[in-house]
């Protein structure tokens, strides 16, 4: 006789889904958290700026300052965008 093996169903494949998604977008959003400094605009050439820009070439594992500013802004553009909406006072020169 053979038995009858229950496959997963939709409900399973939904969950899954969820929490790989929770997963990922945690992992996405620690690592902004902690790779992010707000950094002044000291000066422009169109006069004072009142905002700070992010800076992602913070200290690494290996040396200081050798993270790729350019391709960091581009991964975190979203997170970022989010980010000087939420925590406005982080971001606006007073």
């Amino acid at each position: 006789m053979s038995e009858h093996k229950r496959k997963p169903g939709v409900a399973f494949w939904a969950t899954v889904v969820v929490v790989v998604a929770l997963v990922c977008t945690a992992a996405y959003v620690s690592t902004y958290m902690w790779m992010v400094k707000p950094v002044p605009m000291a000066f422009s050439t169109h006069g004072p700026v009142e905002r700070m820009d992010p800076d992602y070439t913070g200290t690494t594992l290996f040396a200081d300052g050798t993270r790729d500013q350019e391709f960091w802004e581009k991964v975190f553009g979203p997170a970022h965008w989010i980010d000087r909406r939420l925590r406005r006072s982080k971001w606006v020169i007073e």
